[in-house]
C-alpha cells in the first residue's frame, strides 16, 4: 500500500494521483512489480539499484500515463513504470536494507518524487 493518497476513478481500475505535488494530478493505475535486475540508469546510486533486486514495489504510472499529463518525454524508455520514492524507500526498509533506504531518502527532493523502473528490470507481480 502506498504512502501517497490517490483517488479511485469510478468504474475503472485507474486512480487520480498527485504528480510533483498536491496541485497537479495524473491518471494512474496501481501495479506491483518485482525488480529482477539492476537498472543501468545513473539517476540513482548502484548500491540502491542493486538492493532493489528481488523486491516488490508498488508502481503508479506508466510512461504513457505521464505523457498524457506532461507531454512527450523522449528520455524515458517505453515500458517504464514509476513508483513514488517513499514507496521504494518503504520496500527497501521492509527488506532490512536500511542504508540504501536512507541514501534514497536523502536523494528525494519531495515526497511526490518518482523512481523509474525500465521495462528490462522488472516483471509484473500480483
Amino acid at each position: 500500500m502506498s504512502t501517497i493518497p490517490t483517488w479511485p476513478i469510478s468504474g475503472s481500475q485507474e486512480v487520480t494521483a498527485p504528480i510533483g505535488g498536491l496541485e497537479s494530478h495524473c491518471v494512474g493505475q496501481w501495479q506491483n512489480i518485482k525488480v529482477t535486475s539492476v537498472s543501468e540508469t545513473k539517476d540513482f546510486p548502484v548500491n540502491v539499484r542493486t538492493a532493489l533486486v528481488g523486491l516488490v514495489v508498488p508502481t503508479i504510472f506508466t510512461k504513457v500515463q505521464l505523457e498524457r499529463t506532461m507531454g512527450r518525454v523522449d528520455a524515458i524508455s517505453e515500458g517504464t513504470r514509476f513508483a513514488y520514492m517513499p514507496d521504494v524507500i518503504q520496500a527497501l526498509t521492509a527488506a532490512g536494507k536500511y542504508n540504501e533506504a536512507a541514501e534514497l531518502r536523502r536523494a528525494q527532493p519531495n515526497r511526490f518524487s518518482l523512481y523509474g523502473f525500465e521495462q528490462t528490470v522488472y516483471e509484473l507481480a500480483g
